[in-house]
């Protein structure tokens, strides 16, 4: 049997509430809450309120301001538990460490990639990604390699100036890596190689990232190539097979 109307309503507000906290907005007040998200303010207080209990928000005693709570931790924690993030991190900043720049891993949500672990790059100017970033798959370096996998004809939705990224899938498959030369923003270039189980699953994707004044071709094959050794022994960590390619 579905949920009454009204509770699915209060669910989906519930969540439009938490997800209006973002790295860019991480406390909001009731009033400009409630014009954001056109919820009236005796409704939004309660909805806040019963957040609030169950640990979801927590409001500021003096500014009366509302940020997100520790349960969401718990919840993020447990997210993370079920992607190679843990076994991933060390390499991660060794790979950094490397070539000086930022290095991101990524997994595959729907059609996007989210970033879920990160290590800043050394460089004064340097690229940044927000840890939970939720990028179109299609259109970087490590959502493509996520999507490799994948059968063009299971590929749906995609419209004609994305659909020219699916021709790349058998060059990623047999290299082992995949570039980007300023695909989703204009001045960085990145290089990306996938990450596999023990059963041999795409899980994961590494990417390094840089200002393209930074990364001509000498050094954005250069970094191919480490972030293709390092997806490999993250692969072995994880119990799976793994390649080292040249780039």
């Amino acid at each position: 049997m579905s949920p009454p109307a009204e509770t699915l309503s209060t669910l989906n507000r519930a969540l439009d509430v938490l997800e209006a906290f973002t790295p860019d907005q991480p406390v909001w007040g009731l009033s400009a809450l409630s014009r954001e998200l056109g919820i009236g303010k005796a409704s939004l207080h309660r909805l806040l309120r019963n957040l609030e209990q169950r640990g979801y928000l927590r409001q500021d005693e003096d500014s009366k301001q509302y940020r997100l709570g520790y349960a969401v931790l718990r919840i993020s924690q447990a997210a993370i538990v079920q992607t190679p993030t843990e076994v991933a991190q060390p390499f991660l900043r060794e790979l950094a460490r490397s070539v000086g720049e930022q290095t991101t891993l990524w997994v595959l949500d729907g059609q996007h990639a989210v970033c879920v672990a990160k290590v800043s790059g050394r460089q004064a100017l340097r690229t940044h990604t927000d840890l939970g970033a939720r990028e179109p798959a299609l259109l970087i370096a490590s959502g493509r390699c996520l999507l490799m996998d994948h059968a063009v004809d299971d590929l749906e939705g995609f419209d004609a100036a994305e659909a020219r990224w699916l021709a790349r899938f058998p060059a990623i498959r047999d290299n082992g890596y995949e570039l980007s030369h300023g695909d989703r923003w204009g001045d960085v270039h990145a290089a990306a190689a996938p990450i596999r189980d023990h059963e041999g699953r795409l899980v994961a994707a590494i990417g390094v990232s840089a200002a393209a004044t930074r990364f001509g071709e000498a050094e954005l094959l250069a970094a191919a190539s480490a972030v293709s050794e390092t997806a490999a022994a993250v692969t072995v960590a994880l119990g799976g097979a793994g390649r080292r390619t040249s780039a």
